[in-house]
């Protein structure tokens, strides 16, 4: 099961919703949007086989590749 960190919800929504003004609005985004690892796809519950287009559940971030994540901080 995909657990998600206390305030997750509330920033996943937060970050679509920029996404969707500035869609709507016109305005470009000027920027390239990392990769995000995410290797599984889910139904409303659990994972699944990645589904082909017209299917439901297709088009899920593990389906699409983008530019590697940057490096991530490591503690020493």
């Amino acid at each position: 099961m995909l657990r998600c960190a206390p305030n997750c919800g509330f920033q996943l929504v937060a970050a679509a919703a920029m996404v969707l003004l500035a869609a709507a609005s016109g305005t470009a985004l000027d920027y390239v949007v990392p990769d995000t690892d995410q290797t599984l796809c889910f139904d409303t519950t659990t994972a699944i086989d990645p589904p082909d287009p017209g299917q439901a559940f297709y088009g899920q971030d593990a389906q699409f590749y983008g530019p590697a994540s940057p490096p991530r901080p490591t503690l020493r």
